[in-house]
């Protein structure tokens, strides 16, 4: 959805709504090859199903400086240093009697059976992080209200004159038609890889392709964050039955006493495969 200058608004939003304070103790580690290179060799190379490698050592040994990106790249195999001076820790701290409770693959039974050795939790110590970034807790979370929306990115007038019109911004509006549709929390930016998107996708970063063409006629940053809608959205194309909110599913797998539910996500029109697969599922 394209938000030109004349289309966009600012939004008074309370003090709760206000960006989120980022962290200052972040030191960024510039990477021997750019990310547009890399891009352009992603899935060149077939048979190779990729690996991890791990540097360990104390701190000045050269961890950082060790890289080997740009080998890999100069043999056609993409390659992304993380460095752990970028990365935080966050610990997912939930007693244990809760995980034995919600043993969702069955693992701690097993464990307890003695039928796994050396499981963590059980008969091997897990060890707590002494100092994590973040600490979450899941163990009351069973029936409160998770927000499980997805980051929106729009592309079309992601500029760098509209990165930076925004930039100061806390939302926005987006329109279609003279009609608002919805608002832009919490705004973020990111680099519009457009080569690796388009080696990862189509297997070739060729502008002959018309979709790539696209791409790469595109802006260069990706603008995300926490969509919230003003009205519901409808196609009027006969399928709006259909799409229903997170809270409407819920609804219909409580009064169904759903146990198990199948998502099938069809890109192309639904053909005999997808009928059988979902016959099959039903059964």
């Amino acid at each position: 959805m394209e938000i030109p200058g004349s289309l966009c608004k600012k939004v008074k939003l309370s003090k709760n709504m206000q960006r989120t304070q980022r962290a200052t103790d972040v030191t960024y580690q510039a990477h021997h090859i750019s990310r547009n290179k890399n891009g352009q060799v992603v899935g060149t190379r077939g048979g190779f199903r990729g690996c991890m490698v791990w540097l360990t050592g104390l701190s000045g040994a050269g961890k950082t400086t060790i890289s080997f990106e740009e080998y890999l790249v100069c043999h056609g195999i993409a390659g992304y240093t993380l460095d752990g001076t970028d990365i935080r820790q966050v610990f997912v701290d939930v007693p244990l009697h809760v995980c034995e409770q919600r043993d969702v693959k069955g693992l701690y039974k097993k464990a307890q059976a003695g039928e796994i050795k050396g499981f963590t939790g059980i008969d091997s110590e897990y060890e707590k992080p002494e100092a994590p970034e973040l600490v979450l807790k899941t163990d009351s979370c069973d029936d409160c209200v998770i927000n499980l929306s997805v980051p929106i990115v729009l592309t079309s007038a992601a500029t760098h004159e509209v990165k930076e019109r925004l930039d100061s911004w806390t939302a926005f509006t987006l329109m279609y038609e003279d009609h608002h549709v919805a608002i832009l929390h919490n705004l973020e930016f990111y680099e519009h890889r457009k080569e690796e998107h388009c080696a990862r996708r189509w297997g070739t970063t060729c502008t002959n392709h018309p979709h790539i063409r696209m791409v790469m006629g595109q802006g260069d940053w990706l603008i995300g964050g926490d969509l919230q809608f003003l009205d519901r959205v409808y196609c009027n194309d006969g399928l709006d039955q259909y799409r229903l909110t997170p809270t409407e599913l819920k609804q219909i797998f409580k009064d169904t006493n759903a146990d198990a539910v199948f998502a099938f996500q069809l890109r192309n029109p639904v053909h005999h495969r997808h009928a059988l697969l979902m016959q099959d599922t039903h059964k």
